[in-house]
């Protein structure tokens, strides 16, 4: 219905991508730390016939406990993510859609109940490579669920 939306403004592109990632965590004291390598593949193109470019993306976090019952952490962190290569139109490389953008994190993990956890995050950009084409990487806010093994 309507006009379509600039693919800038879509939260999920059409597509669907292959997510690849790999994380540690180290304990240290009250402390504790955790880094994040994630890659996404791009899925090719939406019905419009926009691609995105891949991302990579590196996360590094700081805890620090909160609250001991119900267990809560709090977390300040990094975030370096990479956009290899641009965007497509129908074919065509979207000029300056790829570039390097650093972030600000902060996350609270909370325990639900033995290995489930509730865990909402917040990305703050605070310095990008190229944003000539509305490509940038605003703040986010996620939610989710962490299940430990």
């Amino acid at each position: 219905y309507g006009v379509p939306i600039p693919a800038k403004y879509q939260p999920g592109y059409g597509t669907t991508s292959l997510i690849i990632g790999a994380g540690a965590r180290r304990s240290f004291g009250k402390f504790s730390a955790s880094a994040t390598l994630q890659l996404e593949i791009s899925g090719g193109e939406n019905d419009l016939g926009y691609r995105r470019g891949d991302v990579l993306r590196f996360d590094a976090t700081l805890f620090y406990p909160l609250l001991a019952k119900p267990f809560l952490l709090g977390g300040l962190g990094y975030s370096l993510t990479f956009l290899p290569s641009e965007d497509r139109d129908n074919g065509v490389k979207v000029k300056n859609s790829d570039g390097t953008f650093n972030s600000m994190t902060a996350t609270f993990v909370a325990t639900i109940y033995r290995k489930l956890s509730a865990v909402v995050a917040g990305r703050f950009p605070f310095s990008s490579s190229k944003s000539a084409t509305g490509n940038d990487i605003d703040s986010q806010l996620s939610f989710g669920l962490i299940i430990s093994f």
